[in-house]
């Protein structure tokens, strides 16, 4: 809810909209400055396209695996939201879990990629309900470091935010998932 009040020599007092919630902070490695605001209940929705050649295979794992896991993690109206951590022990332990069954050592241009993201409390070490799939490894370093870390940022998720993963599908009569992919249950 916002006030507005003016000066003398009339002074007039007006509120304008309904009250919101938000969370202030000034948390450390969050943001461009030094603090900043949020709606804290608003659970912000993260895009990923399978139509942008700097992502592309990242998106498709993830849309491959909201379709086909147990629980579609992260997809917004069919599971439940993704918690964010930044445990640094956790990321790791994440990673390592979901990648233990990836080849070793990795093909050449190759990286293992998880789902939901090792940056969530629902990553592998948490919730055996998890997809790893070897994926061209620049798309995945993109993926973390271009896109999402900046979008996190942007958003001020902190330890225990909630969000949504979207994925961007081609229009409707074009390409279909990539072969390089398990066979869909979607």
């Amino acid at each position: 809810m916002m006030t507005i009040q003016s000066t003398a020599p009339n002074p007039l007092v007006d509120e304008i909209g309904p009250r919101a919630d938000v969370r202030c902070d000034s948390t450390p490695n969050v943001g461009p400055a030094t603090g900043g605001c949020v709606y804290y209940r608003y659970k912000p929705t993260y895009d990923l396209s399978t139509l942008d050649p700097n992502t592309e295979e990242v998106a498709w794992h993830v849309w491959w695996a909201q379709n086909n896991l147990v629980t579609a993690w992260g997809r917004e109206g069919y599971g439940p939201a993704l918690t964010r951590t930044r445990d640094r022990q956790l990321i790791r332990d994440n990673r390592t879990e979901a990648c233990r069954a990836a080849p070793s050592p990795r093909p050449p241009g190759q990286s293992c990629d998880e789902y939901p993201f090792a940056t969530t409390r629902e990553g592998a070490s948490k919730n055996p309900d998890f997809s790893w799939h070897m994926i061209d490894a620049r798309q995945n370093t993109a993926e973390g470091r271009d896109y999402r870390r900046p979008w996190y940022t942007t958003n001020r998720l902190l330890e225990n935010d909630q969000f949504w993963v979207r994925i961007i599908l081609p229009p409707a009569g074009a390409a279909a998932a990539p072969d390089w992919l398990p066979p869909s249950r979607a």
